[in-house]
């Protein structure tokens, strides 16, 4: 059985690992919420860190409403019913409290290990801060997350989600380029980043959205991620003195016009955001010809 804290102790506001929950079903605005709004919470939470929610609250506002009084059953019925929408059962555990005459439900799902959990109807989802003032949010999870989310649970080994442990956060200004981050800034700004970054103020938040920061026995620090696309030269050439990255473009005929490497001269261990901002220049720089024929001459001109 878990040890469920006190319901004031979960009461101090939603974090990653708290989410409230007003018992109220969306459709008919008269039942308890449904079972796979539920698992969809649960599911979101246990593929962060694990964590608990809070049936009877107010989403927004933390206000103890009590769990819906049409609900019958009890705290394990609703948990068995929870439990049934997954594709494997979870490790979830659930506990009754009442507060003022009032019943409230807490649900306590152990953090995700091997494989993050999912629902039956393919619904897969990861909480995470995003920045906002309305707290973290339950996202789809992105497949091409699944790398890094498992090498952070030490499942796999994959270089770039590798923390380095004396690189914090706090000094992030001694390790990362300011060209670099001022690029970073301006794109998602642009719009040219992920959707939900462009809601995010602060940096470190931005970063760790990108999965570039994590955590190592309680201080915040930067991962070789971090290092390849932001870092400083003189970083890059010490930490990850065999980093490279090469671009080429290959025109309809097979000839090589553009073959741009972080080797070539000026560019060495410079970091990888660098390179992107080259190739675009190069890309922009292009403006489209067609072939004339005049007499016996063929020339170029601007299409």
């Amino acid at each position: 059985m878990h040890p469920f804290p006190s319901l004031l102790s979960l009461l101090g506001g939603e974090t990653l690992g708290i989410e409230y929950k007003r018992d109220l079903n969306t459709k008919n605005q008269r039942d308890g919420i449904e079972e796979s709004v539920l698992a969809a919470s649960l599911m979101a939470i246990g593929n962060a860190n694990g964590g608990y929610l809070v049936l009877g609250i107010e989403d927004r506002t933390g206000k103890i409403l009590g769990v819906n009084p049409s609900r019958t059953g009890g705290v394990i019925k609703l948990l068995n019913g929870i439990r049934r929408k997954f594709t494997a059962e979870p490790p979830l555990h659930a506990h009754e409290e009442r507060y003022h005459g009032k019943s409230i439900y807490l649900f306590y799902i152990e953090p995700a290990k091997l494989h993050p959990y999912q629902l039956l109807d393919g619904t897969l989802k990861l909480r995470k801060d995003v920045g906002n003032q309305q707290g973290p949010e339950n996202l789809a999870f992105p497949l091409a997350e699944l790398p890094q989310w498992q090498a952070q649970r030490g499942i796999h080994y994959d270089f770039s989600s590798a923390l380095i442990p004396d690189l914090l956060w706090s000094e992030h200004e001694r390790y990362l380029n300011p060209i670099a981050l001022e690029v970073l800034r301006q794109r998602i700004s642009e719009g040219k980043t992920s959707p939900h970054l462009s809601g995010i103020s602060s940096l470190e938040q931005q970063m760790d959205a990108l999965g570039l920061v994590g955590t190592v026995d309680g201080r915040r620090v930067l991962n070789n991620a971090a290092l390849i696309l932001l870092g400083r030269n003189e970083v890059l050439k010490e930490r990850i003195p065999t980093h490279s990255a090469q671009f080429q473009a290959f025109a309809p005929d097979g000839s090589l016009p553009v073959n741009l490497t972080t080797g070539d001269p000026g560019m060495t261990h410079f970091f990888l955001l660098y390179l992107a901002v080259r190739i675009e220049e190069l890309f922009r720089g292009i403006v489209p010809r067609r072939e004339m024929m005049d007499g016996l001459f063929r020339i170029d001109i601007p299409a």
